[in-house]
């Protein structure tokens, strides 16, 4: 995690939010807030010991000096090494990046993969736009024009898969509220995408409650130019798909304890909720932790974690395969068969 990155400040905003009931957030808060307190006594000594020379007044601040030497390692420490310096008690954080040599093909599949899911995230943003305003008499909506035309351009219409195809077809202010929902989906596959084709120099945690939206499918679209960075390491991508997995999991229980989900195991999974339950040992979601989030927000973060772990794993066993295959086909093969069968798919 870089240092002054969206995700850093955002960690840190919210962990001031959550200062006052949480010691994770407390301890991580003022670790890098004394870090801040040192690099501005650092800069402003730095600023003096410049003046002294600048002035020529023969006069050497040599304490000032000392106090800069004796700073500077923990400061450059800090911007350098943030991923061995920046305290970590918020976030499930995997090792420190990697990189690693794909296939042309594996490659140019996923960038056109990428393509392709933020041409279905903007037409779903707009079917849903449509869903809570109709427009005005006189006024048509375009998005099935413009994202089918942006497709053909790239080439790309004849890649979607058959459910993909059917709603890019289909008429503008046409499709189902269910139809609508599998943006959240959608958004969390290019996400990761984003991430792994080094589009994004982080990827957001899932305890900031990443939520799905149409800004990165329309700056793909904008900036339709991959860059030549190698893509993410399997380790890298194997430990996001391990935290969204370990929230996967918390959510699940959570939903199971509410009576969501198999409620005849409500009572046990409300006994292993107790353990895990409280401001200070939960998983966080935002400014909440999961236990705080309201029932619709507990459904669309846990499709949001599950589509993670699924993803990532996907990308796993195509990244390591000799064949290339769609996550639709590794699905199909996930949901009818046991491990053996899936190594049989990437081998």
């Amino acid at each position: 995690m870089q240092l002054w990155s969206h995700t850093f400040l955002s960690l840190y905003r919210t962990a001031l939010l959550r200062s006052g009931k949480d010691k994770r957030s407390r301890a991580f808060t003022l670790r890098i807030s004394f870090t801040f307190v040192l690099l501005a006594v650092y800069l402003a000594t730095a600023a003096r010991v410049v003046l002294a020379f600048l002035k020529d007044s023969g006069v050497f601040a040599g304490v000032e000096v000392l106090l800069c030497a004796i700073v500077a390692p923990f400061i450059l420490g800090f911007l350098l090494k943030p991923g061995r310096s920046a305290p970590q008690p918020l976030a499930i954080f995997g090792e420190q990046p990697g990189v690693m040599q794909a296939s042309a093909a594996a490659r140019a599949m996923l960038e056109e993969r990428a393509l392709i899911l933020s041409s279905m995230v903007a037409r779903a943003a707009s079917e849903l736009t449509l869903k809570q305003k109709a427009p005005p008499p006189g006024v048509f909506a375009v998005a099935r024009q413009r994202q089918n035309g942006f497709l053909r351009e790239r080439n790309l219409r004849s890649k979607l898969e058959p459910r993909e195809a059917e709603l890019a077809g289909a008429p503008d202010a046409e499709w189902t509220l269910a139809e609508c929902g599998l943006v959240t989906a959608w958004s969390e596959q290019l996400r990761v995408l984003r991430w792994v084709l080094a589009i994004d120099r982080e990827l957001r945690p899932l305890l900031l409650f990443p939520k799905p939206g149409a800004r990165q499918a329309l700056d793909l679209q904008e900036n339709r130019e991959f860059s030549r960075k190698r893509l993410r390491s399997i380790r890298e991508i194997r430990a996001e798909g391990e935290a969204a997995s370990n929230y996967a999991a918390r959510l699940a229980l959570e939903l199971q304890a509410r009576g969501m989900a198999n409620p005849q195991d409500a009572e046990a999974a409300a006994t292993l909720r107790r353990q895990v339950i409280g401001d200070s040992r939960d998983f966080l979601a935002g400014s909440k932790t999961v236990g705080d989030l309201t029932n619709p927000e507990l459904v669309v973060f846990l499709c949001v974690a599950a589509e993670r772990r699924q993803y990532t794993s996907y990308l796993i066993d195509l990244l390591l395969g000799e064949r290339l295959f769609s996550f639709a086909e590794w699905r199909a093969v996930q949901a009818i068969s046991p491990e053996a069968e899936r190594a049989r798919m990437v081998n």
